[in-house]
């Protein structure tokens, strides 16, 4: 029954956008890993970060940058 309510808190905070923070929290405040959980918080954030980078923030840089370099008129202030 715990483990059932600890893992519905866990998938609201993914789905209501905090667990970058809550993960964040929980590194800072030094939170040992949880009996049952597969790692600590520090590679539990490390994991999250990596795949946010990988999934979110490269390939939209790669679509800004295709946007702006065939785009009609190129500003110079853009650049920066």
């Amino acid at each position: 029954r715990q483990s059932k309510w600890r893992m519905f808190k866990e998938m609201l905070c993914v789905l209501t956008f905090t667990k970058p923070g809550i993960d964040a929290y929980r590194v800072v405040i030094g939170a040992e890993q949880e009996v049952g959980a597969l790692v600590n918080p520090k590679n539990d954030m490390l994991f999250t970060k990596s795949s946010e980078l990988l999934t979110e923030a490269i390939p939209g840089t790669v679509i800004q940058t295709y946007a702006f370099l065939t785009g009609p008129s190129q500003s110079g202030v853009a650049v920066f």
